[in-house]
């Protein structure tokens, strides 16, 4: 679709959607790290009903699919907003890249639809300019508990309290939450083998492995697509 010469009245609307988006719910939960996340899907269900309200439509076509090495698949694809009054346009692109293989790193079938849902993800958070409160920058910040935990000394004559789980059990508590979410055995295997760690949670030794395990699993739920049947 040609643009349109002028897009005043495009974003005209769109200021207005601007100051009438606040902070997305974060309906996912990382109940293993304590704390929440924006879905695709969370993001979507905030912007749908404004886009709608101001008669604004929205439409994307994926129009690059790269394959790379290591069973990563990458997408361009292209977005446009149209003012239904009048057919005023605005298009820009967006990128995404996903890996999608099995334990034996042949690769399976969803790995451009999570590319593209990953890119319109994030075109639509900074489209929209939205906050969810997080920083991506603070590495630190998805290992970091809401609550500070606080150290109790045992009282006298009592038995002191045991140590916290190993390294192990906190691995496969993350691998637990993952497979609740609809991954499988071979998605964990593989994000384990393509980010150079322990083959499986059982064979994981220091903190750096099961906080980068994490954050790859929460990476992968929020890159689920749902099938129907």
């Amino acid at each position: 679709m040609e643009q349109h010469p002028t897009i005043k009245t495009l974003a005209g609307k769109m200021a207005k959607i601007l100051g009438e988006v606040s902070r997305v719910p974060k309906n996912g939960r990382n109940s293993f790290q304590n704390y929440d996340y924006a879905t695709e899907s969370d993001v979507l269900d905030t912007i749908r009903p404004l886009l709608s309200k101001h008669n604004i439509a929205l439409f994307f076509d994926c129009v690059d699919v790269e394959e790379l090495d290591n069973n990563r698949t990458r997408v361009r694809v292209q977005v446009e907003l149209v003012c239904g009054d009048t057919g005023e346009s605005r298009s820009s692109f967006a990128f995404g890249e996903a890996r999608d293989a099995d334990r034996n790193g042949k690769t399976q079938d969803k790995g451009i639809y999570k590319a593209i849902t990953g890119a319109m993800k994030y075109w639509l958070f900074k489209t929209f300019l939205i906050s969810t409160g997080d920083d991506p920058e603070n590495e630190s910040q998805p290992s970091t508990p809401s609550t500070p935990l606080k150290t109790v000394a045992p009282a006298k004559g009592s038995t002191a309290p045991k140590a916290g789980p190993s390294f192990v059990d906190q691995a496969k508590e993350v691998a637990a939450h993952g497979k609740n979410n609809g991954l499988t055995t071979e998605n964990l295997i593989s994000l384990c083998e393509s980010n150079n760690l322990p083959s499986s949670p059982g064979k994981f030794t220091t903190k750096e492995q099961v906080t980068t395990f994490s954050a790859l699993v929460e990476d992968a739920i929020a890159n689920i697509i749902p099938f129907a049947g």
